[in-house]
């Protein structure tokens, strides 16, 4: 066989693996950005046309045109990816956008900003060593991959980075509570300081224990349902969040109510009133300091409603 044959039978040989392993080979070239200053201010998503913002209010982020609030923990995960160190090796120069998921009606373009500062980066598919993802940087045609794998993190639902998390407390903090059931009925009961001469704790040089009594007449109310109801309250999650097309907040705020509980801790009020109108087989519900209407299943309901005459 003859020298050229030989050269020419190498180079398709080495065209072949190329093609075959050119995911998980790299150009050679590679470029890095630094971490972010300053606090990010806003995170804009953009997928097939559909925009969704981020944006810091109050020490916290919020989400869409009615600010409702968002899961920190989910939206620190993405402001991660565009706010810390990060380099970018170079996969192809050649724009095989679709095998990569980074056409523009799949990709998801994330731009992070602070004041007039801003970066873009346009996300694609998990690569397949399972810990880097395939992205471009925006204004450079190229396609890279960088350590991380956010593919999921950041084509999710949307519906999946609004918080859950109705209350956040410690129980032990509440110093008072009131309950009124859907006749109209009203309880308050508050927390005391048991005297020492039915504290045995005194004699042990221990502080005196606290109590739940009514706030009227200053009786003894029910000890267990009194702390299980707080710690209902306490750690208060949505099992879903209502359409709006069922009723907006200022809506569900005017129903009917089968049961309001209010917790007072020294600094905060944390009010929860349960609708007596359902949606299918959940309640509907809102609170004090969230402008939207929430679900939650009936066992979780029921747990929480604890009846007047239980409490005393």
């Amino acid at each position: 066989m003859k020298k050229q044959t030989w050269i020419l039978l190498a180079v398709a040989v080495a065209l072949a693996l190329f093609l075959v392993f050119r995911d998980r080979l790299s150009f050679g070239g590679g470029l890095s950005w630094k971490a972010w200053k300053g606090a990010p201010e806003s995170l804009v998503l953009v997928k097939a046309g559909k925009t969704t913002e981020f944006a810091k209010a109050d020490g916290r982020w919020v989400m869409g045109p009615n600010r409702y609030q968002a899961d920190p923990e989910k939206v620190k995960k993405l402001v991660e990816v565009l706010s810390t160190n990060r380099s970018f090796q170079l996969v192809t120069p050649y724009p095989f956008y679709e095998k990569y998921s980074l056409e523009p009606t799949n990709r998801v373009e994330a731009t992070l900003a602070t004041g007039k500062d801003k970066r873009t980066l346009l996300i694609g598919k998990a690569a397949p060593t399972y810990s880097h993802t395939f992205v471009m940087i925006a204004g450079d045609s190229n396609i890279y991959q960088t350590e991380g794998y956010f593919s999921y993190d950041f084509t999710q639902d949307l519906e999946q980075f609004r918080d859950k998390t109705m209350f956040a407390f410690t129980a032990d903090d509440a110093v008072a509570l009131e309950v009124r059931d859907e006749a109209g009925r009203v309880l308050s009961l508050k927390k005391v300081a048991e005297a020492f001469t039915t504290n045995t704790n005194a004699a042990m040089g221990q502080p005196p224990r606290k109590v739940w009594k009514t706030a009227e007449s200053g009786k003894d109310a029910n000890n267990t349902e009194a702390g299980d109801l707080v710690a209902n309250l306490a750690r208060l999650t949505a099992t879903a969040f209502a359409a709006e097309s069922n009723a907006t907040w200022a809506q569900a705020v005017k129903k009917p109510i089968a049961w309001q509980g209010v917790a007072k801790t020294a600094s905060k009020t944390y009010s929860l009133t349960i609708l007596k109108e359902k949606i299918g087989a959940d309640y509907q519900a809102v609170v004090n300091d969230r402008n939207e209407v929430f679900l939650l299943n009936e066992d979780t309901a029921k747990r929480v409603m604890i009846a007047l005459d239980k409490l005393k």
